[in-house]
């Protein structure tokens, strides 16, 4: 099981200069995707100029070369982790669609981009959650001046609307396109063409169940990050046959077998996240955990956290460059990430915008469920960011 953090580590060490997508110019959006089962969302991973991780913002430090992408490349290659909502906030109705990104904003000084109306049953216009669960700014006073990331998705996890349940590809619309904001490639596969702000629920192909499951069973599910900003997450079911929305999902959303949390090397290899950590308090649908993103931002934007050598590190303010303990033991603390050259760009063995591996849970699937055609749904709420990446699978339920 050493084999996985040493393999962080040494790649974390050999960073190379090398040209980087569009999207990491400036600051970076944060972009994610389920791997297992394997999504819609990756569905044009298929065509040649993806192969090997290559003109993709999902899976290596530079787009332009590529890398070995190992178990990740099945389900990141392409542009699965490039559906997302931005400008979604907690006590809004709708997203804004702009590009609230480091540093947080409240959600006072947005009131022109939040429109007031109704919300999921159970939802709130207040952060809910424990701060035990916070991966930002941890040492702020909770709801003072300095808690500035408090009406991000993760502070009320569920309470914040998307633009699609399977993503908008591009994250919003084309007025707000571009580098630092959002991109995305127009691309067809076999006669199924998506487009910058096409949503995913509708766009999508859908395709032949990749899983089957019974009711009642325990499943494992994985997904990967390129670029992070904390937060935490959550798998839904939907029935094929209704419309791919919110209020669907989280009418069956999948309660985690806690403890089970696991990282997973690019060669297979894995460890346990040591006390993996779960909420159920004051979240959406009510009741059900989501669970923390196991891995810490780090500040790599701040030029004294670029490329420190403690995972004590702090910044000019005194505020931890890495934000809480990474999962995996190690001092090595970070560098740039592996083929990047942008200098905010930084991973260390289970750090940072970790590229070297997959976040790995078992979930339940209820019991008595209708066997059928059903979507998985994959939401992962960030704290940094206003931002929710959504993807979307075809699975089989049995009886």
């Amino acid at each position: 099981m050493s084999a996985g953090p040493a393999r962080g580590t040494r790649q974390a060490a050999l960073a190379v200069a090398v040209v980087v997508g569009a999207a990491v110019v400036g600051h970076t959006d944060g972009h994610g995707a389920m791997v297992s089962p394997l999504s819609r969302n990756a569905f044009d991973r298929v065509l040649p100029q993806y192969l090997g991780g290559r003109n993709s913002l999902c899976n290596c430090g530079s787009s332009t070369a590529g890398c070995d992408t190992g178990s990740r490349g099945v389900g990141l290659d392409g542009q699965a982790c490039l559906y997302f909502s931005q400008g979604c906030m907690i006590g809004c109705a709708t997203c804004s669609n702009t590009d609230q990104q480091a540093g947080g904003m409240p959600r006072g000084n947005e009131s022109n981009d939040c429109v007031r109306g109704s919300q999921p049953a159970g939802s709130t216009s207040q952060p809910t959650l424990p701060k035990r669960l916070w991966t930002m700014n941890r040492n702020a006073v909770e709801l003072s001046v300095n808690d500035v990331y408090r009406f991000h998705p993760w502070r009320a996890p569920g309470s914040a609307p998307v633009t699609d349940a399977c993503g908008t590809a591009g994250g919003t619309i084309a007025k707000f396109a571009g580098p630092g904001h959002a991109v995305f490639s127009t691309v067809d596969v076999n006669g199924t063409t998506v487009k910058f702000g096409d949503k995913g629920s509708v766009a999508l192909p859908k395709g032949p169940p990749t899983v089957s499951w019974k009711s009642g069973a325990t499943v494992e599910v994985k997904w990967g990050m390129r670029f992070n900003h904390g937060g935490g997450y959550q798998y839904r079911l939907c029935s094929l046959g209704e419309n791919l929305t919110e209020d669907c999902f989280q009418r069956t959303a999948l309660d985690f077998v806690t403890g089970s949390q696991q990282l997973e090397w690019l060669n297979g290899s894995r460890i346990d996240v040591p006390n993996p950590q779960y909420v159920n308090e004051g979240v959406i649908p009510v009741g059900i955990n989501w669970a923390r993103n196991p891995i810490p931002f780090i500040f790599g934007a701040r030029p004294e956290c670029a490329n420190a050598s403690s995972v004590n590190a702090t910044d000019s303010t005194g505020m931890l460059c890495q934000q809480f303990e990474p999962p995996c033991a190690s001092s090595a603390g970070w560098a740039v990430t592996p083929g990047s050259n942008a200098s905010s760009d930084v991973m260390g063995p289970c750090s940072g915008n970790w590229i070297d591996g997959l976040i790995v849970d078992r979930v339940i699937v209820p019991d008595g469920l209708a066997p059928g055609l059903y979507v998985l749904g994959h939401r992962w709420d960030c704290e940094e960011t206003s931002q929710i990446w959504s993807t979307c699978a075809d699975i089989m339920i049995t009886a």
